[in-house]
């Protein structure tokens, strides 16, 4: 199993975001995708053939961060964000070695969860379409 993991700094906490197992990431994928789906196909319409340089993988992390916000605002109807959310917290973050206990850690601090929804997306979900966007010659 080729597990990586990221260490994330977020308020002088460190946590550790780790790859999801394969059939969880695919269980997963369906939602994912309703939540960011969109902004990563125009990210690559936009893209063409060039190659993805770290500006325009940075910018599309922030149309990502863009879209799960939008999606708490206004498309609450496609997407169970909660769930989605813990399912993935649940499956990839740790607190150090310790498990989350998610409404503990996010209560009051939702800007936190969001940037790990984040990092959790890009470390599972977005290399797919770097790599495949990039072997598009």
């Amino acid at each position: 199993m080729n597990i990586e993991q990221n260490r994330v700094d977020i308020k002088g906490v460190e946590y550790v975001v780790n790859t999801i197992v394969a059939t969880k990431c695919l269980e997963l994928q369906p939602v994912v995708m309703k939540l960011i789906g969109r902004s990563v196909i125009a990210f690559f319409d936009a893209a063409g053939d060039a190659a993805v340089t770290p500006e325009a993988q940075a910018k599309l992390e922030g149309e990502i961060l863009k879209k799960i916000m939008m999606t708490f605002i206004e498309d609450l109807d496609k997407v169970n964000i909660a769930k989605l959310a813990k399912d993935l917290i649940a499956c990839s973050v740790t607190k150090g070695s310790m498990a989350i206990q998610f409404d503990n850690e996010f209560s009051g601090n939702m800007g936190t969860l969001y940037k790990l929804l984040l990092e959790t997306i890009k470390l599972n979900y977005l290399s797919v379409f770097t790599e495949l966007g990039s072997s598009q010659s």
